[in-house]
């Protein structure tokens, strides 16, 4: 059955155009689509599950979970976009699914979502940019019934992306974005939450069960999606560090980073990068 477009109620406070990072995390998906359905697939999931998808974007994890489902099922996806949702409609209504598939437009805090009607809730790469990270999971967990799971795949900003940069490079770079960071969050530990995911579960009344730290890699060629999302990634790189380091990090960031150079880091001979994603998944308690 094609995709049903619903909205929240217009009380919730909605964005109405693409995001900015849309592009990249549409390479990101692309690149990465083995590990990621690798991920799905290890979830604790059964055919008839109603899953929830907080955050769900251009649907591209919408698709995974229907294809796990048959007509007892059910996946939902939950945006604030609704530019996002639209592409999200379009990309599921290309499929006929088993399972009945919904779209919904609003905020997690003020949400449509039937309290206690689903089996499972995902959220992937979209926790930290929730106001509070605990009580996000605690409202995914009432949208659960007791025993159903809440599961996350989040990214720690310190690590995700593993360069071959000389050390004190990356010492650099990281220290320059971290002070980027709080300058322009109030907590920028919300950046580098992948490493208390387990704490946060147990905070917000789950009980962890799995943690799965995923580890890819890549070699030249890097085709056309990783090559993309790794040039988006090292420009936003750029900008959050600019300004912040030292003449010399400074210098060999430039010259590693030219595209246009013989020096650049991408195209260095025998360059291997490791991305990083952490996954866990809970159990709201049966109480």
């Amino acid at each position: 059955m094609g995709a049903q477009l619903e909205y929240s109620p217009p009380t919730a406070k909605v964005a109405r155009q693409i995001p900015d990072y849309a592009a990249e995390m549409k390479h990101f998906h692309c690149a990465f689509a083995t590990e990621l359905k690798s991920i799905v697939d290890s979830l604790p999931l059964t055919p008839d599950m109603h899953v929830i998808d907080v955050g769900c974007g251009d649907g591209f994890y919408m698709e995974l979970f229907a294809s796990h489902l048959d007509e007892r099922g059910a996946v939902t996806g939950l945006d604030s976009n609704s530019a996002y949702l639209k592409i999200a409609e379009k990309r599921l209504a290309a499929n006929g699914w088993l399972c009945a598939v919904k779209l919904l437009n609003g905020l997690l805090n003020a949400s449509p979502l039937p309290d206690g009607q689903g089996d499972l809730a995902w959220c992937a790469q979209s926790l930290f940019s929730l106001p509070e990270p605990v009580m996000a999971l605690s409202q995914m967990a009432d949208a659960v019934q007791p025993g159903g799971f809440v599961a996350v795949l989040e990214n720690d900003t310190l690590h995700q992306l593993l360069l071959p940069w000389p050390p004190q490079l990356e010492l650099a770079l990281r220290a320059a974005e971290l002070a980027y960071l709080s300058e322009k969050e109030q907590s920028a530990e919300k950046y580098y939450l992948a490493r208390r995911l387990p704490a946060m579960f147990v905070e917000a009344g789950l009980e962890p069960l799995n943690v799965n730290i995923q580890c890819s890699t890549r070699q030249p060629p890097f085709g056309e999606h990783l090559t993309a999302f790794l040039d988006s990634y090292l420009e936003r790189l750029a900008q959050r560090v600019k300004g912040r380091l030292a003449q010399i990090p400074a210098r060999e960031f430039a010259w590693l980073t030219d595209r246009d150079g013989d020096s650049y880091l991408l195209r260095q001979p025998a360059i291997t990068i490791g991305w990083l994603n952490t996954v866990v998944w809970g159990r709201r308690p049966c109480r």
